[in-house]
């Protein structure tokens, strides 16, 4: 399975289980692979299981349900990049991690040794939640993985890992800092999304866009009648400002083509407005312009 990449389609509330199981059957059935208990995982699939860069979108719970039981029967590593779990926003509530439901649920009958159970690793970062400066993070993983993690030679390399850092977040954790630099981020930027939401809904018709509607995170995910490539490139040039394509965040650069993201969490809140006014001029000339190419 070296090399070989393969992308899985995303509904509102997860990617599409019966097409996933579709493809590791596929997959799997070409495969040579036998585990090992160093090598115990055929293949690694990534996720955002909150707040979804860039959809905005966060898997459902039967869906996580769903995810751990095909990751043990086809053993699949669910490499879950949990950045924007905590930036949930009132008065949604942050939900359990997917790495709980594969710790805290049974093996599937036939699973032995119970060693043999562990199939999900969480990254969180403090880049998200404190600046995007502080390049500290931490894993969350099962004890088989822990195991494996420990041995990297990251961790023997004194230039690898912040320690400095690490000791300023340990600290700022401890005397609570941590927590209240939170609940600040969580109010400027839940301003700022119904600040987005409530401009792109006076200004862009419904029936011909449509756009994301998150609980957290940092994105909103807008849905265009024409080619967001060459908007993107003209809107930049015209207009001054950057739109991001959502080509640029399929697989393969083929999907997502009528689609823009958003990202709330940069630009103060006059500037987000500016930006958002010229972006949906822009879009609206655009369209009138060219229509649906």
């Amino acid at each position: 399975m070296a090399g070989v990449t393969s992308a899985v389609p995303l509904e509102e509330d997860g990617p599409n289980l019966a097409l996933l199981e579709q493809q590791l059957t596929k997959l799997r059935a070409g495969s040579q692979f036998t585990p090992t208990p160093r090598r115990p995982f055929w293949c690694l699939m990534y996720l955002i299981p909150d707040h979804h860069n860039p959809t905005g979108a966060s898997i459902s719970e039967e869906k996580r349900r769903g995810l751990v039981e095909l990751a043990r029967r086809f053993d699949v590593l669910l490499f879950c990049d949990d950045v924007y779990n905590l930036l949930t926003y009132p008065p949604a509530r942050v939900g359990p991690l997917l790495i709980t439901y594969d710790r805290d649920s049974p093996p599937n009958p036939g699973v032995t040794p119970p060693t043999a159970v562990g199939h999900v690793v969480s990254a969180g970062t403090f880049s998200k939640i404190c600046a995007p400066g502080v390049r500290v993070g931490w894993l969350e993983a099962p004890p088989r993985m822990i195991e494996i993690l420990s041995e990297s030679k990251i961790l023997f390399s004194g230039g690898a890992v912040n320690g400095f850092m690490s000791s300023v977040m340990a600290s700022a954790i401890q005397l609570g800092l941590l927590d209240k630099h939170l609940d600040g981020i969580i109010a400027v930027l839940q301003e700022k999304l119904e600040l987005t939401l409530a401009f792109l809904g006076r200004t862009l018709p419904p029936g011909r866009y449509q756009w994301s509607v998150p609980c957290g995170g940092f994105y909103v995910w807008l849905c265009c009648p024409f080619d967001t490539v060459p908007f993107a490139a003209w809107c930049e040039k015209n207009r001054g400002v950057l739109a991001r394509a959502g080509a640029a965040f399929a697989v393969d650069g083929s999907g997502c083509q009528h689609h823009l993201r958003i990202s709330i969490s940069y630009l103060s809140r006059d500037t987000l407005q500016e930006a958002l006014s010229r972006l949906c001029d822009a879009l609206l000339e655009y369209e009138a312009e060219h229509g649906g190419k």
